[in-house]
């Protein structure tokens, strides 16, 4: 059994893809960094913290043979001297805060 890895990168982050020995993808993972962020995923923060500012923010995205397992944002929000992480996906849903 073959798979091939492909790789690419950019300042702000990287895809690698995985291929079987017949070049069908079967896998697939994409991690960003300060990337533009959906108007769900800003307007679902600004919502429920609106004195704070997203300072960073990252992308992940993983795919095994054609189903998507993750696609999230990591983002770290401030105010004043607070900072938070918040999880949250695509559609503005926030999934974890620490």
């Amino acid at each position: 059994y073959e798979s091939y890895l492909v790789v690419m990168e950019t300042k702000n982050g990287s895809l690698s893809a995985t291929y079987n020995e017949k070049g069908k993808l079967t896998s697939v993972i994409e991690n960003y960094q300060n990337v533009k962020l959906p108007s769900s995923v800003i307007y679902s923060v600004y919502k429920k913290f609106p004195e704070w500012k997203i300072v960073n923010d990252k992308y992940l995205y993983t795919q095994k043979e054609g189903d998507v397992l993750k696609k999230e944002y990591t983002l770290k929000i401030k105010k004043d001297k607070d900072v938070k992480k918040l999880v949250v996906n695509p559609t503005g849903e926030i999934l974890e805060e620490k």
